[in-house]
């Protein structure tokens, strides 16, 4: 049999091992590889597909199907569509793949049509998918954590963030010169004074605690309204508001006006001292890191894994959950507004990305230096170092604390009851509070997070095992 150049050479050279094995010393002369691009095509397909290539070829190509089948069809495409069907057919019998496909999907039909309802019921499913989504999320964090942890300071690093630093001041001090909005308080402070909303409290709070004003302590009752047009409407029409706070471009010049002051629109004033503090913060780990001699990205890293790792659970769900989703949902304007479901599930996964970051460090400390010292002798990318020689090994490595993890998360996702989430505990609550049954609601949640804990922890098992038998 003659093979062309065009084949994978992880595919040719295990059928040269198994030809050796079933016929001998003799095989090394029934295969050659031809380098050129004419012949090659014809004599590999005839050989492949005819039976004048005999068993000492069939037997072992039919043998390597279950090893590696599509590495050898995928290499076989690349040279001709003429008898891809033969070359299926020898590469062995795929009809156990169909049976396993519709078995899938008749197990999915059985338990939509049987069990879902239960699965929702019972809060099993908010559970899973909080459990799943939360995963993920932890293990991307923890894994750029885990890499920002292993960053090597260079030649221009510090110059780079001195740079950074720079321009970041540059525009901060564009948006604080912005122009500045004039407002006029106009009427009088007999009665409620209309106040536009989005007004910064400094002003709001200086108008009703009278300090803009010689009230003698006595403090200023106040309305929020939504628009100019409905702040002026309030101003002239109702009697329990005697003064509004409006732009100098709206005030007529027949009305008293009581007080006049300037301030950075919030379009201008959020994002300047937003970049000015991410400015600050550059800075503090700039020179940290200088007097450590590492990496200001290092630092950060290992700053945030030591506060994640620092803060309980529940202090983290509650913080991400409550003002910190309202507080997006104000800057945003209400355009932002997170649901429940996955304000825990950002909480759960920033939580424990913490630890994560940790058990991907450890991995990739356990490779051998040698083979990231050989992979940069042979021209690899920093990158292409850490997809192709670091990770394949570190997350072997690592599988049993991933699993762990895993379990321990699921367990956690306990905690997003406390925002009304209806995973299994809030459902075992509201059935309690609904039966006032003392024992059985919380028994049936125990045992519910012990079948779920058991079942990934044989699929853990079942994985680790898979490994050792590839390593074997």
């Amino acid at each position: 049999a003659t093979f062309s150049n065009y084949l994978p050479q992880n595919s040719v050279l295990p059928l040269l091992d198994m030809l050796q094995s079933r016929a001998g010393a003799d095989a090394e002369s029934m295969v050659y590889l031809c380098g050129g691009s004419g012949t090659g095509k014809s004599h590999l397909l005839q050989a492949c597909c005819q039976e004048q290539a005999g068993s000492a070829l069939y037997l072992p190509l039919k043998e390597l199907s279950s090893h590696a089948p599509q590495e050898v069809l995928r290499g076989l495409e690349t040279l001709d569509r003429v008898c891809i069907d033969d070359i299926q057919a020898i590469a062995g019998n795929r009809d156990w793949e169909v049976a396993l496909f519709g078995l899938v999907n008749l197990g999915m039909f059985l338990y939509i049509f049987l069990f879902a309802h239960a699965g929702f019921a019972s809060g099993l499913m908010a559970t899973l998918r909080a459990t799943f989504i939360a995963y993920g999320i932890a293990s991307v964090l923890g894994l750029i954590l885990a890499l920002l942890s292993e960053l090597k300071v260079r030649e221009r690093t510090f110059l780079i963030h001195g740079i950074l630093g720079v321009v970041l001041v540059g525009i901060s001090l564009w948006y604080f010169t912005r122009p500045q909005v004039e407002v006029v308080l106009v009427g009088t402070l007999d009665q409620r004074i209309a106040i536009i909303k989005g007004t910064p409290q400094g002003i709001t709070n200086e108008i009703r605690d009278g300090d803009a004003f010689d009230l003698e302590g006595r403090s200023v009752k106040i309305r929020s309204v939504a628009t100019v047009e409905k702040a002026i409407d309030l101003f002239q029409n109702n009697k329990r508001v005697s003064g509004a706070l409006l732009p100098a471009g709206s005030v007529d010049p027949s009305w008293p006006q009581i007080w006049k002051t300037e301030y950075l629109a919030k379009e201008y004033s959020f994002p300047g001292y937003a970049i000015l503090s991410l400015r600050l913060g550059l800075s503090l780990l700039t020179g940290a890191a200088a007097l450590n001699g590492l990496h200001p990205l290092r630092v950060l890293a290992a700053f945030l894994i030591d506060t994640l790792r620092g803060i309980p659970m529940l202090v983290i769900v509650l913080y991400i959950g409550l003002p910190l989703a309202g507080a997006v949902k104000e800057l945003s304007g209400g355009v932002i507004s997170i649901p429940n479901m996955f304000r825990g599930i950002i909480a759960i996964g920033i939580g424990y990305s913490a630890y994560m970051a940790e058990i991907f460090r450890a991995g990739i400390e356990a490779i051998p230096k040698g083979q990231i010292e050989a992979a940069r002798t042979m021209g690899l990318r920093e990158w292409m170092i850490v997809r192709l020689v670091i990770l394949p090994q570190a997350i072997k490595i690592i599988t049993p604390a991933l699993g762990n993890e895993f379990i321990a998360m699921l367990k956690d996702t306990a905690l997003l009851s406390v925002l009304s989430i209806r995973d299994v505990t809030m459902r075992m609550r509201e059935f309690q509070a609904a039966t006032f049954l003392a024992f059985t609601p919380f028994n049936t949640a125990a045992l519910l997070y012990v079948a779920l804990t058991l079942a990934a922890s044989s699929v853990l098992k079942t994985l680790e095992r898979r490994q050792k038998v590839g390593e074997g």
